[in-house]
């Protein structure tokens, strides 16, 4: 029997129960999955009519609990899709369940551990080392920092076989030799975010989910925990597994990387306090910019950066007051009632000489946008006066001329090396702005500039 690897779900002790109902079987297969997917498959000994009826109950919901074994322990995964292939004449099939959660018992423990993939922050502030020989290598590095009033650690592992392992556990398996092989274990290019069993289950995970929102803007991608452990010096055993989208790589460039700095510390303390003042705002204004940084085609995340821009400006001009942009007395003139309808009929009388086809409606839509010219600045000012309020650069006439064109047109011309550049501004303009508004101080980096890759900033 192959060995399962981290996201499948190996069924033991021949049998699959489904709702209370057995079914016996006599072989598994494991197959190969990613973090968006967790899947039981088990080759089914059965009448294919049984077989049939389960795959096609037309009331069959999604959500079904299905109890299995998943490395050694009961769990409970709910069920997204049953599907079936390679029936054959003695009655038995490949059945495959594909689920979206896995749940198991929580038992006490000294931490729980969420499993980040494909997340490196650089450079740990601090680091675990092993001497093997006349050789020093370094096993684990690692961030330490404090939310509300917790100690959480993020950690650059050691990986063997797909498994990761930390401190003692990567210092024992280290050099050691199973038959004829050493093992030799390498820095994982996934990361541990740890915090102590004490927090409680739901915090922890409320938690490390803001520090994974938090993480997508340092590290510009798509950034989530797809499993969690409860891990004590004896064992470590599941607690949840997750189907979730996530980034398929590493990123490339990451504006926030620590160098043995204490960066990441420093911008996960600062930024979280203000995340949580509007929380739902920041998630979602987060899960945007990572779309766009991880999945986004040249012109999609165009689309989403200036959807994001006029988003983040609408956030910072919430409750300014602006200057009447024609004048005080016009704006006390189109108070009154009285006087927006003989504005609106002079108007009427006047076009309608112009064009019979004119008419009070359209006069009245005037006198609306006249009072609206006079209320608000227009696109360029105020988004001039949003990024003055943090004391930031505005951006300039063509780009916004260039945003204009795509927002309203869908017009970017893919063939000019003028489109990246665009895309380039636009992700730095969101890029800066977010990062004020989280009150980073520090160096962040932009990919694609050439020697200007490092830009100092300080937010005010």
């Amino acid at each position: 029997m192959s060995s399962a690897d981290n996201n499948s779900i190996l069924i033991r002790d021949q049998f699959l129960r489904i709702n209370g109902e057995e079914i016996c079987f006599h072989r598994t297969e494991i197959l190969e999955s990613d973090p968006t997917n967790i899947a039981i498959v088990a080759e089914v000994t059965s009448e294919i009519g049984v077989l049939l009826d389960l795959i096609n109950k037309p009331e069959q919901p999604r959500g079904i609990q299905i109890e299995c074994i998943h490395k050694g322990n009961e769990a409970v995964a709910s069920l997204e899709l049953c599907t079936s292939v390679d029936f054959n004449l003695n009655g038995s099939g490949l059945v495959r369940f594909s689920c979206s959660n896995l749940r198991s018992v929580v038992t006490p423990g000294d931490y729980f551990e969420f499993q980040l993939p494909f997340v490196s922050f650089g450079a740990g502030d601090f680091e675990t080392r092993i001497t093997l020989g006349n050789r020093v290598q370094k096993i684990s590095e690692y961030v330490v920092f404090n939310l509300e009033g917790c100690v959480w650690t993020l950690i650059r592992p050691s990986e063997l076989d797909g498994n990761l392992y930390t401190g003692d556990d990567a210092t024992r398996l280290q050099g050691m030799v199973v038959g004829d092989e050493c093992l030799h274990l390498s820095l994982s290019e996934h990361a541990i975010l740890r915090v102590k069993f004490s927090i409680g289950e739901d915090s922890a995970m409320e938690i490390a989910s803001r520090v994974c929102w938090l993480l997508s803007l340092a590290l510009a991608q798509q950034v989530t925990w797809n499993e969690l452990y409860v891990r004590s010096s004896s064992t470590t055993r599941l607690v949840c597994q997750r189907a979730v989208a996530s980034a398929s790589r590493v990123s490339a460039s990451a504006p926030i990387r620590n160098w043995a700095n204490h960066a990441t510390k420093n911008f996960l303390e600062r930024a979280y306090p203000i995340y949580m003042e509007d929380e739902k705002w920041w998630r979602e204004t987060l899960n945007w910019f990572s779309i766009a940084a991880t999945y986004g085609a040249l012109e999609s995340s165009s689309m989403i950066f200036c959807m994001l821009f006029d988003r983040i400006s609408s956030r910072l001009l919430t409750g300014h007051k602006f200057q009447k942009q024609i004048g005080d007395d016009l704006d006390a003139y189109l108070e009154s009632d009285e006087t927006k309808d003989c504005l609106a009929e002079e108007f009427n009388r006047i076009l309608s000489e112009v064009s019979p086809s004119w008419n009070i409606d359209r006069s009245k839509a005037l006198v609306a946008e006249v009072k609206k010219w006079n209320d608000s600045p227009p696109y360029a000012k105020k988004s001039a006066i949003a990024f003055g309020l943090l004391d930031l650069k505005a951006p300039d006439a063509k780009m916004l001329k260039r945003r204009n064109r795509l927002m309203h047109d869908g017009g970017l011309n893919l063939d000019s090396p003028e489109a990246i550049e665009f895309l380039l501004d636009l992700n730095e303009q969101i890029l800066v702005v977010l990062l004020a508004m989280l009150k980073f101080d520090g160096t962040f980096f932009m990919a694609g500039r050439g020697n200007q890759e490092t830009i100092a900033f300080k937010s005010t």
